[in-house]
């Protein structure tokens, strides 16, 4: 995790002059209630499916183990593992409080993500995972489940504000 907030803050601040400051740069605890405005919809997240054209309301917890599921090997370090669990919270807080642009939800209004990694975050149900992936889908989404559950309510901030973690899954280099 403190690799990858180094990259964040060295992304940050790309294009700025050096500053000899230091920034503050932290994980914050979030309450997964909060990714919701309406408390009947405590821990629950409502999703965009591209495919299909429908919308779906589920845990956030199921939400993000389906996203780690799409966007990482399971066969990373579980400190890693981790790491994107934080990073997918944090983008997807952010979404669904309207921190990112405004226009980026046109494709979706109805929801704060998608299933779509070109947009949002890549997205797989566990039915899907381990339709296609039998045994090993079982212990992939095990696997996320408990890097999501080990950093349960934990989000990224740059000076007091909601981090923009952008990501990608293949650097090239």
């Amino acid at each position: 995790l403190f690799c990858m907030i180094r990259a964040i803050n060295k992304a940050m601040t790309m294009g700025k002059k050096e500053k000899t400051t230091q920034v503050e740069q932290k994980v914050e605890d979030k309450h997964e209630e909060s990714m919701f405005d309406d408390k009947s919809d405590a821990g629950k997240i409502r999703v965009y499916l591209s495919k299909s054209g429908k919308y779906k309301v589920m845990s956030v917890e199921n939400y993000l183990t389906g996203v780690l599921c799409a966007e990482v090997p399971s066969d990373f370090s579980s400190e890693a593992l981790k790491a994107q669990a934080v990073v997918s919270r944090t983008y997807s807080y952010a979404r669904n409080k309207g921190n990112y642009n405004k226009r980026a939800r046109q494709d979706h209004k109805k929801a704060p993500v998608c299933d779509d990694y070109a947009h949002c975050q890549a997205f797989v149900t566990r039915k899907a995972l381990i339709k296609s992936s039998g045994a090993f889908g079982k212990k992939k989404w095990q696997i996320m489940k408990k890097a999501i559950q080990s950093t349960r309510n934990k989000i990224l901030t740059y000076e007091g504000e909601t981090a923009n973690p952008l990501f990608h899954s293949c650097s090239g280099g």
